[in-house]
């Protein structure tokens, strides 16, 4: 069975595991040549990606527990319409995640 053909009740728990050590691995050793791969979870990216932020990798691991999360549950977890984050400056942005566009939230 491959990640790729989930039923609507996910992946063997088994399953699940092999190939959370496989991509955990995989990003370890990425991690570790000071590579972030940025597109673990391709349906979803992070509010760092969206803005255009310096990405690290905090962005494959969030990447990667989405994966998790679609191969235990067989679905795509449910994600709210925007995510408010706060950018390396300090600065707040808004994400929507429908469009996939970041905008700066300005002090009036």
């Amino acid at each position: 069975m491959s990640i790729f053909s989930l039923t609507s009740k996910g992946l063997p728990l088994t399953e699940v595991l092999d190939y959370a050590v496989q991509i955990a691995s995989a990003l370890a050793a990425a991690h570790a040549a000071d590579i972030v791969h940025r597109d673990i979870s391709v349906e979803v990216r992070s509010p760092e990606q969206a803005s255009a932020s310096l990405l690290d990798h905090g962005t494959d691991i969030s990447g990667w527990v989405l994966v998790l999360y679609e191969m235990i549950a067989g679905k795509r977890p449910l994600l709210m319409s925007g995510v408010v984050y706060l950018d390396r400056d300090r600065q707040y942005h808004v994400y929507d995640v429908a469009s996939g566009k970041s905008r700066q939230i300005t002090q009036e």
